[in-house]
C-alpha cells in the first residue's frame, strides 16, 4: 500500500486502516507477511520491534533481550530526560538510516521534494498544559533530523503541535482496542481542518514513543488524507508486535512499568530530581498517586525545592488542585513549599 496516492483518498478512512490492521495481523499469524512487511505497508519506520513472552520483552529481528530497552522506555514515560534523550537518538538513527535505503519509502519521499513548494509537518499526540514523554522526545528529536535535512538541500520538518482541551485518560494502556477508540471520539487531540491542507503540498510525518494498537495514527493518517495532505509516514522508537497486541492491548501497561513500578522509588526520585526536568504526564501518576501520599511525605526532602518548584507549577497549570484524587498530595507539597524562604511560584 502507498499512502500518498490520490486513487486512495475515498478509502482512507478509520474503519479502513482498522481492518487493514486486522487482515495484516492475520497474514501474520499464517507467515504470509512479517512484521517488518506490516510497518512498510503503513509507511511506519521504527529503531525496533519488540514482543514479550514468558522471559520478557525480546527484539523480535533476532530474539535478542529487550528488558534493558524495555526499563530504559519505562523510564523515559515517566520523565527520566537521560533516557527521553536516549530514545531520541534512536529515533533520529533510524529516520537517517532511510537515507541509505534507495527502496524505503522515505527516500523516496524526499529526492521528489521541492524546498519552495512541499511542507513537511510532523505531528505527536496531543498535550494538555503537561507534555507527554513523546512531546518531549520529538522536540528533541526533530531539531537533530532538521540539521541533517538543511546540510542535505532537504525541506525541513515543522513541528505541529495539536490541542488537547481534555486530559488523557490515566489508564489508556490497559484499554482494549474498543475502549481506546471510544475514548478517542470524545477526548482525543484536535486535528487540523481542511484549511491547513488548502493551497499546500502538506507531507505529513506522525511521531510517537510507540506503535500499540495504531488507534492515535490511524485516526491522524486518516484525517490527513482525506482533508489533502499528500502523504502520511509514522516514525516511532518502538513497534510492539502486532500479533501480541491484538489479544493483549493491556501490554502497554506491561512496557510502562517495567522499572517504574508506580512506586515513589530511589529510581523515581533520581528522575525528577534532574536539572533539566520537564514533568511528563506519567510523573503525577507517581507523585500525586494516593496510594503514594505516605511515601511522599517521608520521601518529599529527598527531591530538591527548585525541581519540587517545577513539579508543583506544572501541576497547577494542569488543574491538578481541582481533582480530588490529586488534591491532598499537592497540597502537602503547596505546604511543604511555603515553609521554604526561597519558595518563589505565584500560586496563592
Amino acid at each position: 500500500m502507498s499512502l500518498n496516492m490520490e486513487k486512495e483518498r475515498s478509502e482512507c478512512s478509520f474503519e479502513y486502516f482498522k481492518e487493514l490492521r486486522k487482515k495484516s495481523c492475520d497474514k501474520i499469524c499464517v507467515n504470509e507477511m512479517s512484521v517488518a512487511e506490516y510497518n512498510q505497508q503503513f509507511n511506519t519506520i521504527a529503531s525496533t520491534i519488540i514482543s514479550h513472552d514468558s522471559s520478557g520483552f525480546h527484539h523480535m529481528h533476532n530474539k535478542g533481550d529487550a528488558n534493558d530497552f524495555a526499563q530504559l522506555y519505562s523510564r523515559a514515560k515517566h520523565g527520566s530526560m537521560k533516557d527521553i534523550i536516549a530514545l531520541s537518538g534512536m529515533v533520529v538513527s533510524t529516520f537517517i538510516a532511510q537515507f541509505d535505503d534507495e527502496k524505503s519509502s522515505i527516500y523516496q519521499l524526499f529526492q521528489g521534494l521541492d524546498v519552495d513548494s512541499d511542507t513537511l509537518v510532523l505531528m505527536v499526540p496531543g498535550s494538555r498544559n503537561i507534555e507527554s514523554s513523546s512531546n518531549v522526545l520529538f522536540d528533541i528529536a526533530v531539531r537533530e533530523i532538521n540539521v541533517f535535512l538543511a546540510r542535505n538541500n532537504y525541506p525541513t520538518i515543522v513541528n505541529v503541535k495539536l490541542p488537547r482541551l481534555d486530559p488523557p485518560v490515566e489508564n489508556y494502556a490497559a484499554l482494549s482496542q474498543e475502549e481506546r477508540e471510544e475514548i478517542s471520539k470524545v477526548r482525543d487531540h484536535i486535528l487540523p481542518g481542511e484549511e491547513f491542507y488548502n493551497n499546500r503540498d502538506v507531507h505529513l510525518f506522525f511521531g510517537d514513543d510507540v506503535l500499540i494498537t495504531g488507534a492515535t495514527a490511524d485516526k491522524v493518517v486518516s484525517s490527513a488524507l482525506q482533508q489533502g495532505a499528500k502523504s502520511f509516514h509514522s516514525i516511532y522508537a518502538a513497534v510492539v508486535d502486532p500479533v501480541l497486541v491484538a489479544h493483549t492491548p493491556e501490554i502497554e501497561s506491561v512496557l510502562n512499568t517495567s522499572c517504574l513500578k508506580g512506586d515513589i522509588c530511589q529510581t523515581f526520585i533520581k528522575t525528577v530530581c534532574n536539572e533539566q526536568l520537564i514533568p511528563v504526564m506519567k510523573t503525577y501518576n507517581i507523585l500525586l498517586e494516593p496510594s503514594n501520599y505516605r511515601d511522599l511525605t517521608q520521601k518529599i526532602s529527598c527531591i530538591p525545592n527548585k525541581a519540587l518548584e517545577t513539579l508543583y507549577a506544572y501541576a497547577m497549570s494542569n488543574g491538578y488542585n481541582s481533582h480530588s484524587k490529586y488534591r491532598d498530595s499537592l497540597l502537602f507539597i503547596d505546604e511543604y513549599l511555603s515553609l521554604k524562604d526561597d519558595f518563589n511560584v505565584c500560586a496563592k
